[in-house]
Order: structure tokens, then sequence, then C-alpha cells
């Protein structure tokens, strides 16, 4: 049953509807939208059945983590979901006291495991972004993913305290993006990734490439040093390599 709940945060987000379980809660923003929704809103689950990770992988969604999809209006510039990324991981870092890092684009790590992951999507002229935090419980961890993922248990009111710290957080953020793109942000988006010359992984469609970190671009594509040579990449994913856990 969809709930009214009170999270004090920023005009930024819009409207919040909170549910006890949901599939998705990407997919029910989609389903806002479809029945016309006005924007900005905010969809919060704390489970969700069917939840979505990126090129239509499952993700993990037990009860107890935090779960939420933020529909705004698509500004049509690239870095978006890095952006986004930053200020999870502020809000992460100010609530729990533990320091997180951000893996190209938009993976939180804790101590090189994946905790929290960003799924960003195009509706129409809207951008919907689905954020997805590892704050359930420990045994709801399956043993195959914990060599991989992290959980930082939480309660209720800390889990509200993360979603509002997070739209606090992206308040400054966006409004640096909207005026002057993800240009005006590398710096502070390579102060929270991992450090230069890290060996990592990148897939882009077909193509698997090694080499070292180099940075962000400003359009947020990823630089990466491989035997010699520069390389970017504007989308895909990345794994870091054994040697640099």
């Amino acid at each position: 049953m969809e709930a009214k709940e009170e999270i004090a945060i920023s005009a930024l987000a819009g409207d919040f509807l909170c549910y006890k379980a949901l599939p998705s809660t990407q997919l029910e923003a989609k389903r806002l939208l479809q029945q016309g929704a006005p924007l900005p809103f905010v969809v919060v689950a704390d489970e969700q059945t069917q939840g979505l990770g990126r090129f239509s992988r499952n993700w993990l969604s037990p009860p107890g983590g935090t779960y939420f999809s933020w529909a705004t209006r698509n500004i049509g510039r690239q870095g978006a979901s890095l952006v986004i990324a930053m200020a999870v991981r502020h809000a992460l870092c100010d609530v729990i006291g533990t320091n997180f890092a951000i893996k190209w684009p938009n993976d939180i790590l804790l101590a090189g495991k994946k905790t929290a992951g960003i799924l960003t999507e195009s509706s129409g002229d809207a951008m919907i972004t689905g954020i997805g935090i590892n704050t359930f419980a420990a045994r709801a961890l399956p043993d195959e993913l914990l060599h991989i993922a992290a959980t930082v248990p939480l309660e209720v009111r800390d889990r509200k305290k993360i979603i509002g710290k997070f739209f606090d957080c992206l308040n400054p953020l966006w409004h640096s993006f909207v005026a002057d793109g993800f240009a005006a942000l590398v710096d502070e988006y390579l102060n929270m990734t991992m450090p230069l010359n890290t060996m990592l992984t990148a897939r882009c469609g077909n193509m698997t490439v090694t080499g070292r970190f180099a940075g962000v671009g400003g359009d947020g594509e990823l630089i990466l040093k491989v035997d010699g040579n520069t390389r970017c990449f504007i989308a895909g994913e990345t794994t870091l390599c054994d040697t640099d856990i």
C-alpha cells in the first residue's frame, strides 16, 4: 500500500511515495510517469521483489535495504550518474562514518566490495535514477556474493537519514552540474574514487580492456592507460583487478 512519509529534504527531490515492498522502485517510477505524475518525485521501498541492476541484471533487494528511485527532468548532460554516485558516497560517509569509494562509473565500494549501485535510465523527457544500498542484515547476503559485496545493516531511521542526506548532498552538486557540466566536478569525483594507476578491467559492449586508471574526463568518461596508450570509455563497467584489491 502506498503511503506518504516524512523525509525532510530539498525541493530537488519533489514528492515522496513510500512502500513496504515493490517489484522495483524503478518500474514503479516509470508507471507513475506514464500516468502523468509531475516531476520531480521519489519512490522508496523497504524491499524489492524484482530489483533491477545495470545491463538487465537482478539486484538483490531483501527487506531492510535502502531502495529508491528519483525521477526528474532529463537535462541531457553526460555524467549524471557519476554526480549521483558522489552524493550517495557523501551520504554514506556522513551517516555511517566509514570511508566509501566510488568505482567508475557509479558503484560504491566498502573495502573493495560493492555496497551500493546506481541505475540511470531515460523515459521520455525524464531521467529516472534507481539507487540500491545494502543496509539489510548480513545474513541476507548469499555466500556466493560475500567476496564481491558488502552490507552495512542499519535501522529504519538511519536508512531514512541516508536518503535525506543524499538529497542534501546532491543539491549543490546537481546545480553545479546543470550549470557547468561534469567538468566542474572532475577533481571532486577523483577525490572519492580509487587511486590513480589502480588496475581496472573495463567492459564496454563486447570489448574488454585492462589498464591503469588515469582519471575521468569532462563528460565523465573513463581514462585508462593501456600498454602505454590512452583509452577512453564513455559507458560500460569496471572491475578491480585482483592484484589491486
